[in-house]
C-alpha cells in the first residue's frame, strides 16, 4: 500500500489530501481545507497549518510514503522577473519549508509538482479549469462522502502527479536514514 499527503499551498488556505492505494487503484482518507484567520500574525497561521499536517500525519499509524506540494518557483520567477516581491509568495513559500521540515522529522521525502505535470498527469490541459480537476480527481479516488472544495481537489491532484514523478530512490530512503 502506498500513502501519499498532499497539498495546494496556501497559509490563508490549504489544501489537502491524503491518498491510498492498492495498485493502480486510489481512495481518500481525507479531503479538506484549512482556513486561517485574516489578522493573525504569520508564525501563528504556520502552526495551524502544522498542527493539522502533524495530526494527519500521526492517524495513520505510521508516516505516509510521500509528501506531495504544489511547486511555486515559477510563481516566485514571474515575480523577479518583474523586479517585484510578493509578501503572499513569500509565505506559501515558508509553508513549503514547514512541509519539508515535518517530512525530514517523520523521514519521508517531499516532492514538488508543478501545476501543468499535475494536470497533465490527471489528462487535464494547462488550462483545466476547477471544475474539470475535480471531476478528474473523482473519476480516479471514486465517491467523496464529504464536500470537495477545490484547493482539496487540487491537493488530491498534486497527490496523484507527485506518486507518479517522484524518484523512486528517494521513496526507498524515505529522504533519510530510517
Amino acid at each position: 500500500m502506498t500513502t501519499v499527503l498532499g497539498a495546494d499551498l496556501g497559509y490563508a488556505t490549504c489544501g489537502l489530501a491524503l491518498l491510498r492505494s492498492e495498485g493502480q487503484r486510489w481512495e481518500a482518507t481525507a479531503l479538506e481545507t484549512l482556513r486561517t484567520r485574516p489578522g493573525q500574525p504569520l508564525a501563528a497561521r504556520l502552526h495551524v497549518v502544522w498542527a493539522r499536517v502533524h495530526e494527519i500525519m500521526e492517524s495513520i499509524h505510521g508516516p505516509p510514503d510521500l509528501l506531495a506540494v504544489e511547486a511555486q518557483a515559477r510563481a516566485q520567477a514571474g515575480h523577479r522577473e518583474r523586479g517585484t516581491t510578493s509578501d503572499e509568495a513569500v509565505a506559501v513559500r515558508e509553508v513549503t519549508g514547514l512541509l519539508r521540515a515535518l517530512g525530514w522529522q517523520y523521514g519521508v521525502p517531499l516532492v514538488e509538482v508543478e501545476p501543468a505535470t499535475w494536470r497533465a498527469c490527471l489528462g487535464l490541459p494547462r488550462t483545466a479549469d476547477k471544475a474539470q480537476v475535480k471531476r478528474a480527481v473523482l473519476a480516479r479516488i471514486g465517491p467523496w462522502s464529504g464536500r470537495l472544495s477545490e484547493h482539496a481537489a487540487d491537493a488530491a491532484a498534486v497527490a496523484l502527479a507527485g506518486a507518479r514523478v517522484a524518484p523512486t530512490e528517494k521513496w526507498r530512503t524515505g529522504g533519510r536514514s530510517r
